[in-house]
């Protein structure tokens, strides 16, 4: 029978011969291109294929339920982050951030939507830790694991992607659906589902100052707030929603059972 192998990291791609595969999806150009290298009699074997989002599940309508949960007026500006709380995903660079916006914008708020890695739970102590090293009590939430993340999105004002080391982030695709504007580090996925200034900032890697630099511009600008939102709304909608990407798994299932 025909083996589909599916990854979402580039050593995921190349760590195993490729022999036995039909097809490698990548969720992403980069993986499917690191796939390709070790399929080097059949390049065209390995595809893209990106990680779908259920746009049915964000409603506009959720944001002020979810920010009286939090204790969040319309007076405060809201950045979260999500994601599970790893190492290579730097949220001590977006604690940091925060303290530096802190200082020019006490009425922002900041929350972490995840929970610890099971290979260094540490990292979450740590990461609170800092906060109270920081003062940050007040300023940043930390939820640990939820099931509600679409509505918990409908909350916020913007979305942070700080990471190092990733394949597509599926939560960037959700930040969109929910039509925040986002600030990112370019690193593989991310150049894919955003464009620079059009549907997100970019920074640069573990650098808070320039990812505070990035949230003051936004927090200035409500309507550049929802310009970058809105722009990477309608290229969920056109490459990530579940009707765009079931029709491409369709159509590669078409193919092999055609082979």
């Amino acid at each position: 029978p025909p083996l589909i192998e599916h990854g979402g990291l580039v050593e995921e791609a190349t760590m195993m011969s490729k022999t036995f595969t039909t097809r490698y999806v990548g969720v992403c150009d980069s993986i499917r291109r690191a796939a390709a290298r070790v399929m080097p009699e059949r390049p065209h074997h390995a595809v893209e294929i990106p990680s779908m989002v259920d746009l049915a599940e964000f409603n506009p309508a959720d944001r002020a339920d979810v920010r009286r949960e939090l204790n969040i007026t319309e007076e405060n500006l809201l950045v979260g982050w999500v994601g599970r709380l790893d190492r290579k995903k730097r949220i001590e660079d977006f604690v940091r951030a925060a303290a530096i916006v802190n200082r020019g914008f006490p009425n922002a708020r900041f929350v972490v939507i995840g929970g610890c890695d099971a290979f260094m739970p540490e990292y979450a102590d740590e990461l609170k830790n800092l906060t109270r090293e920081l003062k940050l009590e007040n300023t940043i939430q930390f939820l640990g694991d939820r099931a509600d993340v679409p509505r918990l999105l409908a909350g916020l004002d913007v979305f942070v992607w700080l990471s190092k080391g990733e394949g597509m982030p599926h939560v960037i695709a959700e930040a969109g659906a929910a039509r925040l504007p986002v600030v990112a580090t370019r690193d593989n996925g991310t150049e894919e589902q955003i464009e620079n200034g059009v549907s997100g900032l970019f920074v640069p890697h573990e650098s808070p100052p320039d990812v505070a630099d990035a949230l003051k511009s936004l927090f200035e600008n409500a309507a550049l707030r929802r310009q970058l939102g809105a722009n990477l709304r309608r290229k969920v909608e056109r490459e990530y929603s579940a009707e765009i990407v079931a029709r491409q798994w369709e159509t590669l299932f078409e193919k092999i059972f055609a082979e």
